[in-house]
């Protein structure tokens, strides 16, 4: 990452409803043909150039807390969407959010 990264917030930059998590889903990071597990670090790369690395969590289901991502164009974005994600740039967050934004998942559903 850069030295002058951007910083995102929760409820500032991007919201979900009361009770829900935003996380990315498990399938940004585990290939179809693999195993999702915990304690293991995955790394997938998209077909739109992303990268992306994290560990799975699971509560009910898999899902991303904590990534990394990269780009050879935008550079990096990291973060944890239920607190702060940090970019490169704007562009570089932006276009990682349109193609590879959280989702919900709502606690009060379990």
């Amino acid at each position: 990452m850069n030295d002058q990264l951007i910083c995102k917030g929760k409820g500032i930059d991007f919201n979900c409803f009361d009770d829900c998590m935003l996380v990315l889903s498990f399938e940004e990071v585990v290939e179809d043909d693999q195993i999702a597990q915990l304690d293991r670090v995955y790394t997938k790369t998209h077909p739109d150039g992303w990268t992306i690395t994290a560990s799975l969590n699971e509560d009910w289901f898999w899902f991303v807390r904590h990534f990394e991502a990269r780009h050879p164009k935008f550079g990096c974005v990291a973060g944890d969407f239920e607190h702060k994600v940090f970019a490169d740039s704007e562009e570089a967050f932006d276009h990682f959010f349109v193609h590879h934004g959280p989702q919900e998942f709502d606690c009060g559903d379990i």
